[in-house]
């Protein structure tokens, strides 16, 4: 009896690789960061303030956002008459899943941001310019499909100034026209231009395979590890 043609080891390991392949390593799921795009600035204000983001999903077939990193562009100019080297920002994350937003349109339900996924900090230093990007390792961070990011700066003294950069369209994902501010423990929506308040940021995550690719991946694992066994017994 002729051994099976249509399965081998060699062939379940090309099949393997094709399938490996087709995942790539990190995919884009926010992108706000084009040139062309910019449209101004935000100046620095005490507190927290940043953005609601909803990520590209469907096209990518994503079961799972598991961020890689996390970049957003700010400006920091540094006067003469502060003490240089003091400043620091820190990044939070959080899911939109807080108390409903009071001032929201009759009908409309608006959730404020809720719990914290991420809290980064760091210090620019005194080398830095006016427009800085920065790129923060969130390596495996589960965050669903649309959250809010803000910045807190801090140490910026007289003469200095910071915030955050406006763009639009974003070319990856979309974002609503108006950004969150904490104000004492509450959160506040703001329309600073009256345009469309969205900032700088591109952010990338980790795809997890597809269910058809899992399920292939499996059938064919079970096929080797039985063909394998089938061998075995005819050479034994």
């Amino acid at each position: 009896m002729k051994k099976l043609a249509f399965f081998s080891a060699r062939g379940l390991a090309l099949c393997l690789m094709a399938l490996a392949v087709n995942i790539p390593a990190q995919v884009t799921v926010y992108d706000n960061l084009a040139p062309t795009s910019y449209t101004g600035q935000y100046l620095y204000r005490t507190g927290e303030f940043g953005d609601e983001v909803n990520l590209e999903t469907n096209a990518l077939q994503l079961t799972q956002i598991k961020v890689r990193d996390f970049t957003f562009q700010y400006f920091l100019e540094l006067g003469t008459g502060g003490s240089a080297g003091n400043e620091q920002i820190t990044v939070r994350l959080y899911a939109n899943d807080g108390p409903l937003f009071p001032g929201a349109p009759v009908g409309a339900q608006i959730f404020t941001p809720g719990t914290l996924l991420k809290s980064s900090s760091f210090f620019p230093g005194s080398d830095s310019g006016i427009w800085q990007v920065e790129v923060l390792d969130f390596r495996n961070l589960i965050v669903p499909d649309s959250f809010t990011w803000t910045v807190e700066f801090a140490g910026i003294d007289f003469e200095e100034q910071a915030g955050l950069l406006f763009y639009d369209p974003p070319v990856v994902g979309s974002s609503y026209q108006d950004f969150w501010v904490k104000v004492g423990q509450n959160w506040e929506l703001q329309n600073y231009t009256g345009g469309k308040n969205n900032f700088g940021a591109l952010i990338t995550a980790v795809p997890e395979p597809a269910t058809i690719q899992l399920a292939l991946l499996g059938g064919m694992a079970w096929l080797g590890l039985a063909y394998s066994r089938r061998n075995r017994g005819i050479r034994g």
